[in-house]
């Protein structure tokens, strides 16, 4: 029985591995892998880049590999977990570190969540810099010439 559970998790981690990531994207975790290519498929086709995929509850190496794209993009410090429990000590690692984990049993909820985020997470970047001067006033020195000819 061994043997066969080896080559089951051999080909899992073969097929994770064959899953084309993004450089900069949201962390993606799903209770199996039919729903975790359900899931990519449907990011896919709505644009939103992945960086990190798993299967299985978020734990807290989940949320770090999530904190590194809070140096990247940090819109995309989110984890996206479809079906699956996200265990307490790893929240509230995610809420200290300033990754979002959105967690839902329904795509469409997962996705309407994280599309939220990113509408309101673009309109606070619009917002931070509604303020910022963007008339600059030159000020241009006088140069005076004289041209001495002989005559």
């Amino acid at each position: 029985m061994i043997p066969l559970q080896d080559e089951l998790v051999r080909e899992l981690k073969q097929t994770l591995n064959s899953i084309k990531l993004e450089e900069k994207g949201v962390y993606v975790q799903a209770s199996t892998l039919g729903s975790l290519e359900a899931l990519l498929e449907f990011l896919r086709v709505s644009k939103v880049p992945y960086a990190g995929i798993n299967i299985g509850p978020v734990h807290k190496k989940d949320v770090m590999k999530a904190s590194t794209m809070l140096e990247h993009d940090p819109q995309y410090a989110t984890i996206l977990a479809f079906d699956v429990k996200v265990e307490r000590d790893s929240q509230e690692m995610a809420d200290s570190l300033g990754v979002r984990v959105f967690s839902a049993e329904i795509i469409y909820h997962l996705f309407d969540a994280f599309t939220k985020y990113r509408e309101d997470y673009k309109k606070a970047k619009q917002d931070e810099f509604k303020y910022v001067n963007t008339h600059t006033h030159y000020m241009i020195p006088t140069i005076t010439l004289f041209c001495c000819h002989r005559p």
